[in-house]
């Protein structure tokens, strides 16, 4: 990884962070079906 250049890495950093947003979004979605919105607003 060190040889990628900083805006690369700056690239592939926020790509990951949408991505983690995404996991959590679908997952707080999943839970929230459940358990209504209860759980949405504790994690929100």
């Amino acid at each position: 990884m060190f040889y990628t250049t900083f805006s690369q890495r700056i690239f592939s950093q926020s790509e990951q962070l949408s991505f983690q947003n995404e996991e959590k979004y679908i997952f707080i979605f999943l839970i929230s079906t459940l358990s209504h919105s209860d759980i949405y607003f504790y994690l929100k």
